[in-house]
Protein backbone atom coordinates (compact mmCIF):
# COMPACT_ATOMS: atom_id res chain seq x y z
CA UNK A 1 0.00 0.00 0.00
CA UNK A 2 1.72 3.63 -0.83
CA UNK A 3 1.35 5.80 2.20
CA UNK A 4 -0.63 8.64 1.44
CA UNK A 5 1.40 11.18 3.56
CA UNK A 6 5.33 11.18 4.31
CA UNK A 7 7.48 13.36 6.35
CA UNK A 8 10.91 15.04 4.77
CA UNK A 9 13.68 16.30 7.15
CA UNK A 10 15.48 19.12 5.40
CA UNK A 11 18.85 20.76 7.22
CA UNK A 12 20.37 23.97 7.09
CA UNK A 13 23.10 22.64 4.75
CA UNK A 14 19.92 21.83 1.50
CA UNK A 15 17.89 24.65 2.50
CA UNK A 16 18.43 28.26 5.05
CA UNK A 17 15.55 27.98 7.17
CA UNK A 18 16.96 31.17 8.66
CA UNK A 19 18.46 29.23 12.56
CA UNK A 20 21.76 27.99 11.28
CA UNK A 21 22.50 24.56 13.08
CA UNK A 22 18.64 23.89 13.72
CA UNK A 23 17.47 20.96 11.28
CA UNK A 24 13.64 22.04 10.20
CA UNK A 25 10.78 19.11 9.86
CA UNK A 26 8.52 20.08 6.67
CA UNK A 27 5.41 17.97 6.03
CA UNK A 28 4.29 16.93 2.79
CA UNK A 29 1.33 15.59 1.58
CA UNK A 30 1.80 13.38 -1.39
CA UNK A 31 -1.85 13.00 -2.17
CA UNK A 32 -2.56 16.50 -3.59
CA UNK A 33 -6.69 16.24 -3.77
CA UNK A 34 -7.05 15.19 -0.28
CA UNK A 35 -8.93 12.16 -1.78
CA UNK A 36 -8.74 8.23 -0.80
CA UNK A 37 -5.86 6.61 -2.58
CA UNK A 38 -6.47 4.39 -6.39
CA UNK A 39 -6.56 1.50 -4.66
CA UNK A 40 -9.34 2.37 -2.31
CA UNK A 41 -11.42 3.97 -4.86
CA UNK A 42 -10.85 1.11 -7.84
CA UNK A 43 -12.29 -1.52 -4.71
CA UNK A 44 -15.04 0.43 -4.14
CA UNK A 45 -15.73 0.58 -8.09
CA UNK A 46 -15.72 -2.96 -7.96
CA UNK A 47 -17.85 -3.33 -5.01
CA UNK A 48 -20.44 -1.38 -7.41
CA UNK A 49 -20.07 -3.31 -10.96
CA UNK A 50 -20.14 -6.59 -8.50
CA UNK A 51 -23.46 -5.82 -6.91
CA UNK A 52 -25.36 -4.06 -9.71
CA UNK A 53 -24.67 -0.54 -8.80
CA UNK A 54 -26.97 1.35 -11.84
CA UNK A 55 -29.93 -0.46 -10.14
CA UNK A 56 -28.84 0.57 -6.45
CA UNK A 57 -32.15 2.32 -4.99
CA UNK A 58 -29.79 4.92 -4.05
CA UNK A 59 -25.93 5.67 -5.85
CA UNK A 60 -25.83 9.61 -5.28
CA UNK A 61 -21.98 10.46 -6.65
CA UNK A 62 -20.88 7.21 -7.01
CA UNK A 63 -18.39 6.88 -10.00
CA UNK A 64 -17.71 10.53 -9.76
CA UNK A 65 -14.40 12.13 -10.81
CA UNK A 66 -11.34 11.64 -8.11
CA UNK A 67 -11.45 13.48 -4.73
CA UNK A 68 -15.25 12.93 -4.49
CA UNK A 69 -14.92 9.53 -2.92
CA UNK A 70 -16.18 10.29 0.25
CA UNK A 71 -19.57 12.15 -0.86
CA UNK A 72 -20.77 8.45 -2.49
CA UNK A 73 -23.69 7.33 -1.13
CA UNK A 74 -23.18 4.95 1.82
CA UNK A 75 -19.28 6.22 2.21
CA UNK A 76 -17.42 7.89 5.29
CA UNK A 77 -14.15 8.50 5.58
CA UNK A 78 -11.86 9.39 8.11
CA UNK A 79 -11.54 13.44 9.19
CA UNK A 80 -8.50 13.77 7.02
CA UNK A 81 -10.29 12.12 3.97
CA UNK A 82 -7.64 10.39 2.85
CA UNK A 83 -9.46 6.68 3.59
CA UNK A 84 -12.88 5.17 3.56
CA UNK A 85 -13.84 3.71 7.13
CA UNK A 86 -17.39 2.83 7.07
CA UNK A 87 -19.38 1.75 4.07
CA UNK A 88 -23.16 1.68 5.20
CA UNK A 89 -25.01 0.11 1.99
CA UNK A 90 -28.13 -1.69 3.71
CA UNK A 91 -31.65 -1.90 2.30
CA UNK A 92 -30.20 -0.38 -1.32
CA UNK A 93 -31.54 -2.76 -3.76
CA UNK A 94 -28.12 -4.59 -4.12
CA UNK A 95 -27.41 -7.53 -5.67
CA UNK A 96 -24.65 -10.07 -7.26
CA UNK A 97 -21.32 -10.53 -5.06
CA UNK A 98 -18.68 -9.27 -3.00
CA UNK A 99 -15.86 -9.13 -5.23
CA UNK A 100 -12.69 -10.09 -3.74
CA UNK A 101 -11.35 -5.90 -4.28
CA UNK A 102 -13.22 -5.72 -0.66
CA UNK A 103 -9.71 -6.52 0.30
CA UNK A 104 -8.31 -3.21 -0.30
CA UNK A 105 -10.27 -1.34 2.02
CA UNK A 106 -7.95 -1.99 4.71
CA UNK A 107 -8.95 0.76 7.28
CA UNK A 108 -12.61 0.09 6.95
CA UNK A 109 -14.15 -0.50 9.90
CA UNK A 110 -17.90 -0.92 9.41
CA UNK A 111 -19.32 -2.83 6.83
CA UNK A 112 -23.20 -3.22 6.35
CA UNK A 113 -25.10 -4.40 3.35
CA UNK A 114 -27.58 -6.13 5.20
CA UNK A 115 -31.22 -6.48 3.70
CA UNK A 116 -30.08 -6.63 0.32
CA UNK A 117 -29.71 -10.18 -2.44
CA UNK A 118 -26.13 -10.23 -2.52
CA UNK A 119 -24.93 -13.94 -3.20
CA UNK A 120 -21.92 -15.66 -3.71
CA UNK A 121 -19.56 -16.66 -1.26
CA UNK A 122 -17.90 -14.07 1.55
CA UNK A 123 -14.16 -13.51 -0.07
CA UNK A 124 -11.38 -15.12 2.84
CA UNK A 125 -10.30 -10.92 1.89
CA UNK A 126 -12.42 -9.48 4.47
CA UNK A 127 -9.90 -11.54 6.95
CA UNK A 128 -7.54 -8.94 6.26
CA UNK A 129 -9.61 -6.46 6.83
CA UNK A 130 -7.46 -5.85 10.55
CA UNK A 131 -9.99 -2.63 11.84
CA UNK A 132 -13.06 -3.95 11.19
CA UNK A 133 -15.76 -3.29 13.98
CA UNK A 134 -18.90 -4.36 12.44
CA UNK A 135 -19.51 -6.39 9.75
CA UNK A 136 -23.38 -7.14 8.77
CA UNK A 137 -24.53 -9.55 5.88
CA UNK A 138 -27.51 -10.42 7.37
CA UNK A 139 -31.00 -11.02 5.35
CA UNK A 140 -29.06 -11.70 1.73
CA UNK A 141 -28.37 -14.76 -0.42
CA UNK A 142 -24.56 -15.28 0.34
CA UNK A 143 -23.72 -19.03 0.13
CA UNK A 144 -20.56 -21.65 0.67
CA UNK A 145 -19.02 -22.22 4.19
CA UNK A 146 -18.09 -18.83 6.71
CA UNK A 147 -14.44 -18.58 6.27
CA UNK A 148 -11.66 -18.93 9.00
CA UNK A 149 -10.06 -15.88 7.95
CA UNK A 150 -12.93 -14.05 9.65
CA UNK A 151 -11.15 -15.37 12.45
CA UNK A 152 -8.46 -12.81 11.97
CA UNK A 153 -10.50 -9.89 12.91
CA UNK A 154 -9.43 -9.08 16.27
CA UNK A 155 -11.11 -5.85 16.88
CA UNK A 156 -14.31 -7.09 15.21
CA UNK A 157 -17.36 -6.63 18.29
CA UNK A 158 -20.33 -7.28 16.12
CA UNK A 159 -20.62 -10.23 13.42
CA UNK A 160 -24.12 -10.66 11.81
CA UNK A 161 -24.19 -13.11 8.92
CA UNK A 162 -28.11 -14.47 9.81
CA UNK A 163 -30.64 -14.98 7.27
CA UNK A 164 -27.93 -16.49 4.76
CA UNK A 165 -28.00 -19.84 2.87
CA UNK A 166 -24.22 -20.06 4.15
CA UNK A 167 -23.56 -24.22 5.43
CA UNK A 168 -21.24 -26.26 6.73
CA UNK A 169 -20.23 -26.22 9.89
CA UNK A 170 -18.77 -22.90 12.12
CA UNK A 171 -15.17 -22.40 11.86
CA UNK A 172 -13.81 -22.73 15.55
CA UNK A 173 -12.00 -19.82 14.50
CA UNK A 174 -15.31 -17.70 15.93
CA UNK A 175 -13.89 -18.27 19.41
CA UNK A 176 -11.01 -16.00 19.23
CA UNK A 177 -12.12 -12.58 19.41
CA UNK A 178 -11.66 -10.82 22.54
CA UNK A 179 -14.01 -8.41 22.75
CA UNK A 180 -17.07 -9.72 20.22
CA UNK A 181 -20.35 -8.78 21.76
CA UNK A 182 -22.59 -9.94 18.94
CA UNK A 183 -22.80 -13.23 17.00
CA UNK A 184 -25.42 -13.79 14.64
CA UNK A 185 -26.13 -16.62 12.64
CA UNK A 186 -29.42 -18.06 12.67
CA UNK A 187 -31.62 -18.91 9.68
CA UNK A 188 -28.94 -20.51 7.77
CA UNK A 189 -28.19 -24.02 6.91
CA UNK A 190 -25.04 -24.53 8.91
CA UNK A 191 -24.10 -28.02 10.48
CA UNK A 192 -22.54 -30.35 12.58
CA UNK A 193 -20.81 -29.53 16.30
CA UNK A 194 -20.61 -26.46 17.67
CA UNK A 195 -17.07 -25.45 18.36
CA UNK A 196 -16.42 -25.45 22.25
CA UNK A 197 -14.04 -22.27 21.25
CA UNK A 198 -17.21 -20.30 21.75
CA UNK A 199 -17.20 -20.59 25.21
CA UNK A 200 -13.85 -17.90 25.44
CA UNK A 201 -15.79 -15.29 24.35
CA UNK A 202 -16.58 -13.61 27.29
CA UNK A 203 -17.61 -10.29 26.17
CA UNK A 204 -20.53 -11.81 24.43
CA UNK A 205 -24.08 -9.83 25.00
CA UNK A 206 -26.27 -11.74 22.29
CA UNK A 207 -25.41 -14.77 20.48
CA UNK A 208 -28.45 -16.43 18.31
CA UNK A 209 -27.56 -19.39 15.92
CA UNK A 210 -31.49 -20.96 15.95
CA UNK A 211 -33.11 -22.65 12.72
CA UNK A 212 -29.55 -23.95 11.68
CA UNK A 213 -28.97 -27.76 11.95
CA UNK A 214 -26.38 -27.71 14.80
CA UNK A 215 -25.69 -29.71 17.81
CA UNK A 216 -23.05 -30.25 20.97
CA UNK A 217 -22.58 -33.20 23.56
CA UNK A 218 -20.32 -30.90 25.50
CA UNK A 219 -21.83 -29.93 28.88
CA UNK A 220 -20.25 -26.88 29.39
CA UNK A 221 -20.75 -25.26 25.50
CA UNK A 222 -24.32 -26.43 25.97
CA UNK A 223 -24.51 -24.78 29.89
CA UNK A 224 -22.74 -21.51 28.06
CA UNK A 225 -25.02 -21.34 25.00
CA UNK A 226 -28.13 -21.90 26.79
CA UNK A 227 -27.11 -18.35 29.15
CA UNK A 228 -28.21 -17.00 25.97
CA UNK A 229 -30.86 -19.08 24.28
CA UNK A 230 -32.07 -21.63 26.50
CA UNK A 231 -34.08 -23.47 23.58
CA UNK A 232 -31.58 -22.93 20.96
CA UNK A 233 -31.00 -26.71 20.62
CA UNK A 234 -34.59 -27.13 20.01
CA UNK A 235 -34.73 -25.20 16.87
CA UNK A 236 -32.28 -26.88 14.78
CA UNK A 237 -32.92 -29.28 12.61
CA UNK A 238 -31.09 -32.21 12.55
CA UNK A 239 -31.53 -35.93 11.58
CA UNK A 240 -33.42 -37.86 13.32
CA UNK A 241 -31.91 -40.99 15.61
CA UNK A 242 -32.87 -44.59 14.96
CA UNK A 243 -34.26 -45.08 11.72
CA UNK A 244 -35.46 -48.38 10.71
CA UNK A 245 -36.67 -49.35 7.62
CA UNK A 246 -38.93 -52.42 7.15
CA UNK A 247 -39.71 -54.03 3.59
CA UNK A 248 -43.62 -55.27 3.95
CA UNK A 249 -43.72 -56.14 0.76
CA UNK A 250 -42.25 -55.98 -3.19
CA UNK A 251 -44.48 -52.67 -3.43
CA UNK A 252 -43.97 -51.43 0.41
CA UNK A 253 -41.98 -50.50 3.10
CA UNK A 254 -42.34 -48.48 6.84
CA UNK A 255 -39.84 -46.02 7.88
CA UNK A 256 -39.50 -45.38 11.49
CA UNK A 257 -37.73 -43.66 13.47
CA UNK A 258 -37.40 -41.98 17.43
CA UNK A 259 -38.24 -37.94 17.11
CA UNK A 260 -36.45 -35.24 18.75
CA UNK A 261 -38.05 -32.26 20.32
CA UNK A 262 -39.19 -29.56 18.10
CA UNK A 263 -40.55 -26.47 19.75
CA UNK A 264 -39.97 -23.37 16.93
CA UNK A 265 -43.25 -22.88 14.63
CA UNK A 266 -44.72 -26.39 13.22
CA UNK A 267 -42.05 -28.96 13.15
CA UNK A 268 -42.11 -32.04 11.11
CA UNK A 269 -39.81 -34.43 8.73
CA UNK A 270 -39.74 -34.58 4.90
CA UNK A 271 -39.13 -37.91 3.59
CA UNK A 272 -37.89 -38.26 -0.42
CA UNK A 273 -37.01 -41.32 -1.48
CA UNK A 274 -34.64 -42.60 -4.10
CA UNK A 275 -36.49 -42.67 -7.33
CA UNK A 276 -37.13 -46.22 -8.94
CA UNK A 277 -37.96 -47.17 -12.32
CA UNK A 278 -41.55 -47.47 -11.18
CA UNK A 279 -43.76 -44.78 -9.95
CA UNK A 280 -43.91 -43.97 -6.09
CA UNK A 281 -46.46 -42.27 -4.01
CA UNK A 282 -45.49 -41.18 -0.39
CA UNK A 283 -48.29 -41.61 2.05
CA UNK A 284 -48.17 -39.83 5.97
CA UNK A 285 -50.17 -41.53 8.74
CA UNK A 286 -51.13 -40.16 11.53
CA UNK A 287 -47.62 -37.55 11.93
CA UNK A 288 -47.52 -35.90 15.02
CA UNK A 289 -44.52 -34.34 16.64
CA UNK A 290 -43.61 -36.26 19.43
CA UNK A 291 -45.41 -39.53 18.79
CA UNK A 292 -43.80 -42.55 16.64
CA UNK A 293 -43.63 -41.28 13.20
CA UNK A 294 -43.91 -43.25 10.26
CA UNK A 295 -43.96 -43.11 6.41
CA UNK A 296 -45.36 -45.57 3.94
CA UNK A 297 -43.86 -45.55 0.03
CA UNK A 298 -45.33 -47.78 -2.54
CA UNK A 299 -46.96 -47.93 -5.68
CA UNK A 300 -50.46 -45.73 -5.68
Amino acid sequence: MIASNYQIRITPTDVDVGTPGVSSLFYVNNNESGAIGPGERAALIAIYNATGGSDWTDDINWLAEPGTECDWYGVTCDASGLTVIKLLLDSNALRGHIPLDIGSLLNLEIFDIAANQVGGRIPPEVGGLSSLRVLTLRDNEVSGSIPSELGNLTNLQSLDLSQNRLSGSMPSELGGYSGLQYLRLYRNQLGGNVPPELTNLVTLFSLELFDNALWTDDLDLAAFLALFDPDWDQTQTIAPKDVAVTITSSTWVWIEWTPIDYIYGDGGYAVFPKPIPSAISIFHDGFESGDSDWWGIGNP
